[in-house]
């Protein structure tokens, strides 16, 4: 084992994340870590002995305490090395989810860094959606960084003919997030190439409400129904209701699906203000047993038999 030496070497043992309390710890006050101690978090950050470790072992948890330390530091060099380990690892929950909550923490000046990471047709689709979810939570946060946050949008979507329909709808909700009425060009023939998931944005005639081009009721309610609900109505085994389906699809932990937030009533559809960051009108609880699949409309649970905590099934 690589050694590491004090204070870094205590993220060794620090514990299990997921057991923790909600929110990151201090660990900058905590542990009195200084940027004298960002090449050695950066080495532990990325080394793949504890990314491949079998998920009892506590040390398996380091390399996310020390991407958590390095972004308290706002260490700027740990973005690359952090999205270079979306190619080995794109599976890994901890790293889609927090990669995000990296970038805000990093400020504005992580902006220039990850444009090219959009437009990279080598980099993770799985990663570029944890950009564009940073992208959106960073715009919020510093609203002086909108209209930086909104042309690295665009620029994202003009690849839309290459990108997988789930990317595409993350680069759409963020644009209705920031009102981009310029982008209403680009994401109309996006949708006309049925090339996007509409979970989260909605559909077209949502997306021309929510930016102001149209009224609700130039429109019929038919035409606020998200694809994804049009295809789980026609799919539905007989005798199943979408609440059914939903419960099912939540298993192991059994959430119900009016408990979960998921709508059971199509007016949940219609149009309404960007939700915030990390919430909708669509999105379930986060829960460990949940693991997403390709396109925000679908989950799938995580294998009770994985025995490590980053080496799960490939989407």
């Amino acid at each position: 084992m690589k050694h590491y030496t004090p204070p870094v070497n205590r993220l060794l043992t620090y514990g299990d994340a997921s057991k923790m309390p909600s929110g990151w710890p201090n660990y900058v006050e905590e542990l009195g870590l200084t940027p004298d101690d960002v090449p050695e978090l950066i080495r532990l950050m990325t080394d793949t002995k504890f990314w491949d470790m079998a998920s009892e072992k506590v040390e398996v948890w380091s390399t996310l305490h020390a991407w958590r330390a390095l972004a308290q530091l706002q260490a700027l060099e740990m973005l690359d090395p952090l999205l270079g380990m979306f190619a080995e690892y794109e599976d890994d929950d901890y790293l889609n989810e927090e990669t995000s909550e990296v970038i805000v923490l990093l400020g504005p000046k992580a902006l220039p860094l990850l444009a090219p990471y959009l437009i990279n047709s080598d980099f993770s689709d799985w990663g570029k959606i944890a950009i564009v979810e940073g992208i959106k939570a960073l715009g919020t946060q510093y609203p002086e960084t909108q209209a930086t946050c909104v042309a690295m949008l665009i620029q994202g979507l003009e690849k839309y003919a290459d990108n997988f329909d789930g990317l595409n709808g993350s680069l759409v909700e963020g644009l209705v997030k920031f009102k981009a009425v310029e982008a209403a060009p680009l994401i109309e023939n996006v949708y006309a190439s049925e090339l996007v998931d509409d979970m989260g944005a909605g559909t077209w005639p949502k997306v021309q409400v929510d930016l102001g081009l149209k009224q609700e009721s130039d429109f019929t309610p038919d035409d606020f129904i998200p694809d994804f609900v049009r295809e789980l109505r026609a799919n539905l085994p007989s005798g199943m209701t979408e609440e059914d389906l939903f419960n099912q699809m939540l298993r192991p932990s059994k959430i119900s699906a009016a408990a979960s937030g998921l709508p059971l009533n199509l007016e949940a559809f219609r149009p309404e203000p960007p939700p915030k960051f990390g919430e909708g009108p669509l999105q379930a609880p986060q829960s460990p047993a949940l693991k997403p699949s390709k396109g925000f409309g679908q989950a799938e649970a995580a294998s009770s038999q994985s025995t490590k905590k980053h080496k799960k099934k490939k989407r």
